[in-house]
Parts: structure tokens; C-alpha cells; sequence
């Protein structure tokens, strides 16, 4: 990172340094044809310029001012409206060794959920992405020609880490409180214990507990990792299932722009920005997955015990494969070691 801003920042003075130089001769030659000094060298900070802009950064408003005759600042904020975006995934059942059951397993798993909880549950779980990007942003303008349309730029953007999040629907909320309840009875009965502990009563149901073993355990089937493992999403702590896309939140910027005026009022001008965002390569796309196969240790009374470890896993870097549309998203975002900016400006000088 200290890398990349020493370069913007050499970049900038060299590129500063070849505009002055390049006008040397007009500067000369209107300095000495002006009256006075001031009608040549306007002041910095005199002169603003306020826009609004609209790109692949979102909608956004910035102002700027002239440093010196050939460097502008510019500082101002964008984002990118939230909007819907769906995806689904299915349901699997796997026993405890780690095998996928077949569809029928489901069907009569889902009949005993219903009966257990009053909620029927979908074979599919539908995710709902929305974008959460937006910035700051701190830009040099270099103009390196004397009539001032053209210019690189560089400068930087920040904000937050996380750009978008997908969460399960609304409308699957009910199926994945079943779920995690089911599993709970699930993990109750593989190692043993009582489905209910009340009033220090230990309450069995032999018959359910076995038709939980042979139904085996639910999960959301997402993909393979690159060692060719399942990974599977459960509900969480609270009964959600959720997908972090996450960026480094300074961002540093490098492009070019053209500005002039189409209008009468010379003071409207219309004008474009391209260039780059150093995000810090491909996104991070996080979630937490759980092992298809249990771990196995014993009790102080040498008796197998039975978990399910999660752990984090990053789809864009460690999945080898990810199903459906989900898999699209996924691959777009491989794709994205920068970030692309186009956008579109209008100001008004004053």
C-alpha cells in the first residue's frame, strides 16, 4: 500500500512538472503582455466548482477547486442505490457420514418437520444480494495541455470494507428456523441425549429419534471447495444464512477525464472520468460453512460425542465450484482484480 501511494504521489509531481513546463512559452508570453500580475495568476481557491456525477461508482456530488493554474482538487462522496438481486440455493440431507441422501429422504423429512414445527420447507433457499458501496473520495486533476479539457488524475477513495451482502429471503425464514431446529433434534439424538431436559426430566421419543438418524442432517448445498468437499450453510445463531462481499476500504484511484462546455453559460460544464480503483485484488466473498462429515471424541464415560465444526470459507478464492446463478456472481466477481470506474459529470462553476 505505502508502494502504491509513493508512486500516485511521483506520478502526480512529474506529471505536474511536464504541464508547466509544456506552457512555459504561453505563460511567458502572457505575463509579459498583462498589466498586472493578478489578471495572469489567479489566487488558489478561487475559483469552485460544484457536480454531481453518475457512473459504476453510484451517483455521487463533489467539489472542486483550482491549487494552481494546472492542478485541481476535488473531494466528494458516491453510492451505489441499493437494489435486489436474487439467487437460490438447494437443500440436502447427508447422513453422518458425510453421503447425500436421496430426494425421498427429504420429502418424509419435510413431512416430519411440518408435523413437528407447522412449517413446511422448501427444497430450495432463495438469497437476497444488495449492493452496500459507498466512498469518499480525494482526487489531484493534472491538466497537461494549455487549454485545459484533458487531465490524469490520481487520488484515492474510502469507505466501508463491505460492498454487498446477500442473507437469505424473508420468505425462507420460517424454513430455516425449521431447519436449525431439526438439525438441534438431529445432533440431540446422534449422541445420545434427550430431545427435552425440563424440570430435571429427561424426555425421550425413541421412535422420533431414530426416524432423525435415518433421515439424516439438512443443509444448503452451495458448492465444492477446490479439495472437491462439499460446503454446506446452516442456519446461524440467528437462523439466517448469510454471504459478506468485502474490499479493502481505502481505495486508491488512478484514471483520466475530459471537461469543456457545450452550453451558452460557459459556467455549466460537461464532462466524463475513466480510470481504475486499487481495491486490493479480488473481492473477498465470506461465509460460514459447516464440515459434511462430524467430528468424533468421548466423554469422561468413553462415550462417542458428535460435532459439526464451522468455519469460514472465502467463495471467491477457496470454492472450486459454485452452482447455478450464485456460480455466475461468483466468477464476475473473480474477474474484478480492479475495479472499473466510468462516470459522468456535470458542474457549475462559481
Amino acid at each position: 500500500m505505502k508502494k502504491t501511494i509513493t508512486t500516485i504521489v511521483l506520478g502526480l509531481a512529474i506529471l505536474t512538472q511536464a504541464a508547466a513546463q509544456t506552457a512555459e512559452n504561453s505563460w511567458w508570453q502572457r505575463w509579459t503582455s498583462a498589466d498586472k500580475w493578478e489578471e495572469v495568476f489567479e489566487p488558489a481557491f478561487s475559483k469552485w466548482n460544484v457536480g454531481v456525477n453518475i457512473g459504476t461508482t453510484g451517483v455521487g456530488i463533489d467539489v472542486a477547486t483550482l491549487l494552481t493554474e494546472h492542478v485541481r482538487a476535488r473531494a466528494g462522496f458516491s453510492f451505489i442505490p441499493k437494489f435486489d438481486y436474487n439467487m437460490h440455493f438447494g437443500v440436502e440431507v447427508r447422513n453422518k457420514d458425510g453421503e447425500v441422501l436421496e430426494s425421498t429422504r427429504f420429502q418424509r423429512m419435510a413431512e416430519l418437520l411440518e408435523q413437528l414445527t407447522g412449517t413446511e420447507v422448501d427444497q430450495s433457499i432463495s438469497m437476497v444480494g444488495q449492493p452496500h458501496m459507498w466512498n469518499a473520495k480525494l482526487l489531484f486533476d493534472v491538466y497537461p495541455f494549455p487549454n485545459k479539457h484533458w487531465y490524469v488524475t490520481a487520488g484515492f477513495y474510502v469507505g466501508q470494507s463491505m460492498i454487498a451482502r446477500a442473507e437469505n429471503s424473508i420468505y425462507d425464514a420460517p424454513s430455516l428456523v425449521a431447519i436449525a431446529m431439526y438439525n438441534k433434534m438431529y445432533m440431540k439424538s446422534l449422541n445420545g441425549q434427550p430431545l427435552i431436559s425440563y424440570n430435571n426430566q429427561d424426555i425421550y421419543n425413541l421412535e422420533l429419534q431414530n426416524k432423525l438418524l435415518e433421515y439424516g442432517r439438512m443443509g444448503v448445498n452451495v458448492g465444492t471447495d477446490k479439495e472437491g468437499n462439499p460446503i454446506i450453510m446452516e442456519p446461524d445463531d440467528n437462523n439466517m444464512v448469510v454471504v459478506d462481499v468485502k474490499t479493502n476500504p481505502f481505495k486508491p484511484y488512478l484514471g483520466f477525464g475530459y471537461e469543456g462546455s457545450p452550453f451558452s453559460d460557459k459556467s455549466y460544464r460537461l464532462g466524463f472520468d475513466a480510470g481504475i480503483l486499487l481495491w486490493g485484488g479480488k473481492p473477498s466473498t465470506t461465509t460460514t460453512a459447516t464440515a459434511a462429515e462430524p467430528t468424533v471424541t468421548r466423554d469422561e464415560f468413553w462415550n462417542d460425542v458428535y460435532e459439526y465444526p464451522t468455519y469460514n470459507i472465502d467463495l471467491t478464492r477457496d470454492a472450486d465450484q459454485v452452482s447455478g446463478k450464485p456460480g455466475d456472481y461468483i466468477k464476475l466477481l473473480k474477474a474484478f482484480v480492479v475495479y472499473p470506474v466510468l462516470e459522468f459529470r456535470i458542474s457549475k462553476e462559481f
